[in-house]
């Protein structure tokens, strides 16, 4: 820091990836603390809605939703999503942030927006097709609770997610899907 100064780039990258290694680490507040900073000295230089902001915005919206402040990481996800769609509408990585708002409108017990979002997202997975399985497994929970009519078109997707999540090799992910169905078919 003292070479590059406080403000530098370089010194914001490197606080962000190590706010990254306290996210695996588990150090959830020292992780959000880190991100937080990064992101001021990124909008200094660059301005608010900048590209170079969307992943600090994505990951320190993951280290709240981990923290389960469900609202704020959805803000901070809608941000990441803005600037991610006013500087590449077709972003690859737009699945990924639109899914991860679905998985907080669920928690939020929100199904009607989960799906909503999460339709998005699977549009979007296109672009980022790795993405689908999980886009498909989250988008079957959010409609088996928002609506009964769409309950059929739910347990099509968790069929698919469980199906492309095999392919993958994604067994533990293939065999929750498997468990979740079997207390949804009539039996």
């Amino acid at each position: 820091r003292s070479i590059l100064g406080e403000e530098h780039q370089r010194v914001a990258r490197v606080i962000a990836n190590l706010a990254g290694v306290d996210m695996d680490l588990g150090k959830l507040r020292e992780s959000e603390e880190g991100y937080r900073r990064a992101l001021s000295m990124r909008v200094k230089v660059f301005g608010a809605d900048h590209i170079e902001n969307a992943p600090i915005l994505t990951n320190l919206a993951t280290v709240v939703e981990m923290q389960k402040r469900f609202r704020e990481a959805l803000a901070l996800y809608s941000e990441s999503l803005a600037v991610r769609e006013k500087t590449n509408p077709a972003h690859p990585r737009r699945a990924v942030v639109l899914k991860s708002m679905g998985r907080c409108f669920i928690e939020l017990k929100e199904f009607q927006d989960a799906v909503r979002v999460l339709q998005r997202a699977l549009a979007a997975s296109e672009a980022a097709p790795a993405q689908k399985a999980d886009i498909l497994s989250f988008l079957a929970q959010a409609m088996w609770h928002a609506d009964r009519s769409l309950r059929r078109r739910a347990i099509e997707f968790a069929q698919e997610s469980e199906t492309l999540s095999r392919k993958e090799g994604a067994v533990d992910r293939a065999n929750a899907i498997t468990i979740w169905l079997k207390g949804k078919r009539p039996k």
